[in-house]
């Protein structure tokens, strides 16, 4: 029988949210032939176990250590046989057509190599889900405040600002959290690059498969609910922020060159320094004014 797409989840200590998932994907087969696979990374909150006991017909891997984000992705895409798959989070939960549309699309559409659904946001509003790459004048256009002065146009580049959520159209990078893609484009580009934990994996299999000539659509059509950061939200720690730079300079190495990345790095540094000189003179102004 073949296998029209499939689902491949990584799961970290959301046990309930892992479960809403499934029952959402049940609920959203209809005529398709789906198998799911769910890849959990070492859970201490029972998901394996639920697994087993309530949907003895989903594929687990239960790995007995955390191997992050894309390398635990890549172990379902080594053993996925749909036509399609379906990166899909944990925090999500289907509507009962998202399946469906996002297949019977992709079918009419054989030119497009990935496309990623509407978002939205747990009560019900509408979760911004594209991103353009990183490119210097975005990375300027947000120390500058710029992004943040004005939100809604190209200076608030790399977060899309300007971009039409109702209508599908190209983009660079989906997120992460739902990205539906051919497999045949991913026996051609290859798996993500497992070398970060965590951060800019699925940035840098996007940036592949645009480099390979696949195009990339966001597809409004097709709609699930993102409860973001909930899966997230139990790794991060006081360190996310130097884990979060990391995985930038390593994308930015491997995939714009060694200058570009350092030259990264070292606008981070000048306005960190521009900014901690701001704070300590307003300091220094008030010590004086009050003394």
């Amino acid at each position: 029988m073949t296998i029209d797409i499939s689902i491949i989840i990584v799961n970290w200590n959301v046990k309930n949210l892992l479960k809403d998932c499934l029952v959402s994907i049940e609920n959203a087969k209809h005529t398709l032939v789906i198998e799911t696979i769910v890849i959990d990374n070492a859970s201490s909150d029972g998901s394996s176990d639920m697994v087993k006991q309530e949907f003895p017909g989903v594929i687990l891997i239960a790995n007995t250590m955390n191997k992050g984000f894309a390398a635990a992705n890549n172990q379902g895409i080594a053993i996925a046989k749909g036509i399609y798959n379906f990166i899909l989070n944990p925090d999500t939960e289907l509507e009962p057509d998202t399946l469906i549309k996002m297949h019977s699309f992709m079918e009419l559409r054989s030119d497009v190599g990935m496309i990623g659904p509407q978002l939205f946001n747990t009560d019900g509003s509408l979760q911004p889900s594209c991103r353009r790459f990183p490119r210097l004048r975005f990375q300027l256009f947000n120390k500058l405040f710029l992004s943040t002065l004005f939100p809604r146009t190209y200076l608030n580049g790399y977060m899309m600002g300007d971009f039409d959520y109702l209508k599908t159209a190209e983009v660079e990078q989906p997120m992460g959290a739902a990205l539906f893609v051919r497999k045949s484009v991913v026996d051609k580009i290859g798996r993500m690059d497992d070398h970060n934990f965590v951060w800019f994996d699925e940035v840098d299999w996007c940036y592949q498969l645009k480099k390979a000539g696949e195009i990339i659509l966001f597809y409004p059509e097709a709609k699930l609910t993102h409860h973001q950061g909930k899966s997230f939200r139990l790794w991060r720690n006081p360190f996310s922020g130097i884990v979060w730079l990391k995985s930038r300079h390593y994308f930015l190495k491997k995939n714009y060159g060694i200058v570009k990345a350092l030259t990264y790095v070292f606008i981070d540094f000048l306005f960190y320094c521009i900014y901690a000189s701001i704070i300590i003179a307003i300091i220094i102004f008030f010590i004086n004014r009050f003394a």
